[in-house]
């Protein structure tokens, strides 16, 4: 078994040098905190792959079947990433795999708090900010550093490679949301609400018009990077974790209708309209397992929050917002 704090030298001397212009890719599987010491040698211009499982510090590649299955008897890690060596000629240099951009769990965690704490500081960023400036204009901040950090951790996001989205199960998408949209405006019910109204993001200017860079920019964050972000962490983290804390190990499909009531329950929560919150929650969840692809309800949430946006534009709406 590979243990925490374990050094293990792999490949060595008689290693198959990998030649110019040729490559070699092998999967590490192993504990945390392991470090992988091989001595492979890289020649003009050849390259090597490495995918680790595993937050493991990486110094290079085991190259036989032998080595492969000794790593693998250690307990599965959640993170993937790569690394190429440098086009140079005689052994290859060390090189470090950080394990905190590979984390599975950190990458879906971090991006949803950077959003959710921004959130909560906005009225204190307002009031902090000099005399005459727009506060309105921090909602592309907080986007903007959402993005940032999916982008940190794109390498992480596994399902999110290709839209593996089939036409019955995009269809599918639309429609749940379409229906859950037409939900959310109508429970609007004083029981079904976290307190009063506020008065939302009102993107008019003081003449009565619409700003309609602040009216776009409002939209396409909701659209656009609000559903990635919250259906990697509700989802494809959350709804997992609650059933098997090693979530990447767990297929949709076998998360439990307990795991999808607790989540829902937490998305609800999140929201002002925890009713409308909680079936939207459920109706999500259940696109992710039925379809196994979080695609199904990345685009259910964001054909939601689209025509929830404009529907707030079209109507003045703006507590919605």
């Amino acid at each position: 078994n590979i243990g925490d704090g374990s050094v293990i030298d792999v490949g060595g001397s008689g290693a198959t040098p990998v030649n110019g212009g040729g490559s070699g890719s092998v999967v590490l599987i192993g504990d945390p905190n392991v470090t992988l010491r091989p001595t492979i040698p890289v020649r003009g211009g050849g390259s090597i792959t490495i995918q680790p499982r595993g937050n493991l510090a990486i110094g290079g590649l085991a190259d036989s079947r032998a080595d492969h299955r000794s790593l693998a008897a250690g307990r599965s890690g959640v993170a993937c990433g790569c690394v190429r060596p440098p086009r140079q000629s005689g052994p290859m240099n060390a090189a470090i795999v950080r394990p905190g951009r590979n984390s599975h769990s950190l990458g879906r965690i971090l991006p949803f708090v950077v959003y959710i704490g921004l959130l909560a500081a906005t009225p204190y960023l307002r009031e902090a900010l000099p005399a005459g400036w727009d506060g309105r204009w921090l909602y592309a901040v907080q986007i903007a550093a959402v993005v940032l950090a999916l982008a940190w951790f794109a390498r992480g996001y596994e399902e999110l490679r290709g839209f593996t989205l089939g036409w019955r199960d995009g269809l599918e998408a639309l429609a749940v949301g379409v229906v859950v949209f037409v939900l959310w405006i109508n429970l609007d019910f004083p029981w079904a609400m976290q307190g009063e109204p506020g008065a939302g993001f009102d993107p008019r200017t003081a003449a009565g018009d619409i700003d309609w860079t602040l009216a776009v920019l409002r939209i396409l964050g909701a659209a656009a990077v609000v559903p990635i972000m919250e259906e990697l962490f509700w989802r494809s983290f959350i709804l997992r974790f609650i059933d098997k804390p090693d979530f990447m190990e767990l297929p949709p499909a076998s998360a439990s209708w307990r795991a999808l009531a607790i989540s829902s329950v937490l998305f609800a929560v999140e929201h002002f309209q925890w009713l409308a919150g909680l079936i939207a929650g459920l109706a999500y969840g259940a696109l992710y397992m039925r379809s196994q692809t979080l695609w199904s309800p990345i685009l259910a949430h964001a054909v939601t929050n689209l025509l929830l946006g404009l529907w707030v534009v079209a109507t003045g709406a703006w507590s919605f917002w």
